[in-house]
């Protein structure tokens, strides 16, 4: 398939392929936000930022410790995305951890339909996108509690748009 192409049944190979690699970013994301929790809030060590503040306000639903002045969309997203899990039962660390993962995989599952839509096929973008994704910047940032997600999840949507 070439960029901006569909063939018979690219439209849902293209669905499945966005849906299962957005899936497993999330689970990962997931599993490293939580893995992480304990050592940023004892070093607080990522580049400069207060990650125990943030994650303390996180755990207890504060979402507006993501520093609403600052990084206002951080605060309204991950209120959107944990909020409704907390409701469901969660509690608010893992509700936010969830909802954190989840805005991850939307920024991974867009960077991968730009890339498939505009630039070149859709193997050779989720190559792209997975190998982007397992770099040593991306792979830290999704691990910690903070707003860095966000801002990829934002700035591949507003490309992808």
């Amino acid at each position: 398939m070439t960029p901006g192409t569909m063939d018979s049944g690219g439209g849902r190979k293209l669905v499945l392929i966005t849906s299962l690699l957005f899936l497993a970013v999330a689970a990962l994301s997931y599993q490293r936000l939580e893995a992480s929790r304990s050592a940023y809030a004892v070093n607080n060590c990522v580049l400069g930022a207060d990650n125990a503040t943030i994650g303390a306000a996180l755990d207890k639903g504060i979402y507006r410790g993501l520093r609403l002045r600052k990084h206002p969309m951080a605060v309204v997203l991950v209120a959107t995305a944990s909020e409704p899990l907390v409701r469901a039962g969660l509690n608010p660390r893992q509700a936010t951890s969830a909802g954190l993962a989840l805005i991850q995989g939307l920024g991974a599952a867009a960077m991968f339909l730009f890339l498939a839509r505009n630039v070149t096929g859709r193997w050779t973008a989720l190559v792209a996108t997975l190998f982007f994704l397992s770099l040593f910047g991306p792979a830290t940032l999704f691990g910690v509690t903070d707003s860095y997600g966000v801002t990829f999840a934002v700035s591949a949507l507003a490309v992808l748009a």
